[in-house]
């Protein structure tokens, strides 16, 4: 399953409201390009420039320093947590 589709299914699963799953699933596949220079960055993650490439060593490294943090703070992940639940 592609991140786009993994969002959809966070979002229904969330708010229960199919619209505005399929707006957000729309929404990061039209507005979510390496090569848009938007001050956001939403639906890409990297800063601009570094365009759509296979993710290196250090970049692997970083992302997984991020996810161990959020899993202490987060142990069952976002979509795994009942709304208004675990903070």
């Amino acid at each position: 399953m592609s991140a786009d589709e993994t969002l959809k299914a966070c979002v229904q699963e969330k708010t229960n409201d199919k619209v505005l799953a399929e707006t957000m699933f729309l929404g990061v596949r039209g507005g979510g390009s390496a090569a848009f220079p938007t001050w956001y960055r939403w639906g890409y993650g990297w800063s601009y420039g570094r365009e759509y490439a296979p993710v290196t060593k250090e970049e692997q490294s970083q992302v997984q320093e991020r996810l161990d943090a959020y899993f202490v703070k987060h142990p069952s992940g976002y979509c795994g947590e009942k709304m208004g639940g675990e903070k």
